[in-house]
Parts: structure tokens; sequence; C-alpha cells
């Protein structure tokens, strides 16, 4: 499946492909952005003022797939990348309202770029992490939340998070979910909800974008309305 093939796969019409910054790279062009030798596709991170996110000597960041999955270490397979140790960046597409960003708006969490891309495009203002846990990298030597979130205004507002619907038998998604809904609530004293994305009767998986492809925005937007909070406060004021 080409890049173009992909994004109309995500819901996005060829009309939000000029504004969207992913772009064909061979590996010599991989290489020089990334340090990963890989054809495949990238797209650039942007900042909040429209300035790309950028790692050593000032390079921009982009964030690497290669034509075809990468083994790694462990046995498995990486479908993504990114240069060395510059860690992990939040998504903000070009298709995110600037209004979204102001102080107390509602905004909603996904994994993955082209999911962003997806819910932006249809009327949901959300922001992308890499991964399920990719609210934090390790950078700095440990691991701790992204500093750019700081720069986002995140306090007091209604946090939705939609990860895949395959939190509901991944142990490790869950807990992923839980440590960035906790950091939500105590950083930036927000009112943190999950809106869970189920998956197909047949079992398929769904994240954002598959759901919307198959069952609509209208039908989103309801699994949206019945987001559940996220964590609750015992007598002691710990999250449970």
């Amino acid at each position: 499946m080409n890049l173009t093939e992909e994004l109309l796969a995500s819901a996005l019409p060829e009309s939000t492909h000029d504004r969207l910054q992913y772009r064909v790279v061979t590996a010599e062009e991989a290489v020089e952005l990334t340090g990963h030798k890989h054809a495949g596709w990238v797209v650039q991170m942007n900042g909040p003022d429209g300035k790309p996110y950028q790692w050593e000597d000032g390079k921009t960041f982009y964030r690497l797939k290669p034509a075809t999955p990468v083994p790694t270490k462990d046995g498995k397979t990486a479908k993504y990348l990114t240069a060395g140790e510059a860690g992990c960046r939040p998504y903000l597409s070009p298709l995110l309202p600037k209004k979204a960003l102001e102080l107390g708006k509602a905004i909603d969490w996904t994994e993955g770029e082209k999911k962003a891309d997806c819910a932006n495009h249809h009327g949901f203002a959300t922001i992308g992490l890499s991964g399920v846990d990719s609210w934090r990298d390790k950078r700095n030597g440990r691991s701790q939340p992204l500093p750019e979130l700081d720069d986002l205004e995140l306090l007091k507002r209604t946090h939705r998070i939609a990860f895949d619907s395959d939190i509901v038998h991944k142990p490790e998604v869950q807990r992923a979910m839980s440590a960035f809904s906790v950091y939500l609530a105590d950083q930036h004293a927000g009112n943190v909800r999950v809106t869970f994305i189920p998956p197909e009767l047949e079992g398929g998986k769904n994240g954002v974008d598959d759901f919307i492809v198959r069952h609509g925005a209208d039908a989103y937007g309801v699994l949206r309305q019945l987001a559940r909070q996220a964590t609750e406060i015992d007598k002691e004021g710990n999250h449970v």
C-alpha cells in the first residue's frame, strides 16, 4: 500500500493530503532525516507555533515508517522509527484547529499520526502520540514526561484518551493508559476520560480511523459522549 492509499484508508480524502506533512523518502533521504537507512515515508512533527520540533544540531524531527517493518534486537519488528536518542514528540496535526489549543478547550488523545489526522478532519480535536506510552521518553537518561507537553496549555481541560480496541486484552496498554491519565489529572488538573473503541464483532481491531471508516464519524461522536471517567480519587487522595 503506497502513502496515498494509506491516507485514504484512514478516512483522509485527497483534498487533505496537501495540508499534511507526509512524504515518501528513499533510503538515502531517510538516513539523512532520521539516521535510519530504510525507504518508506516520513511525517514531520511541529510544535504549537507551527515550527518543526528539533533534535540534535537543530535538525527537524521526523518519524519514519519503513516500507518493510524492521527487525529489532528483541526479536520483534518496528513499524516506525525515530532518530537515535531523540525521544518522542506529540503530533499536532496540521488539521488540528488552532483554537483547540486555547486554555480550557477539550482535547482528545490517540496513538498514531494518521489516526490523529483522521479525527481532526472529522471534527474531533485530537493530539497524536507515537505510541500508548509515548507521552514520555528517556532522552535525558530516565523515563520522564515529554517536555513539549508543557507548551500545550493542558491545564484545566477535559481530556479524552482514545487508544485502539486491543486495550481490552493487552495489560501493557491498560497500564500505559492508566499512567497517562494519572499524569494528565495530576499535572494538569484536568477531567480525564477514556473513549473505549470496540473491536468488530468478528474480533477485528479498531483504532479511531478504522472505526470512522467502518461506522462513520457520527458513531465515533457517540463513543466520545460515552467516555468514562479515567480515574477516581480515594479518601487518601490517591487515584484508583
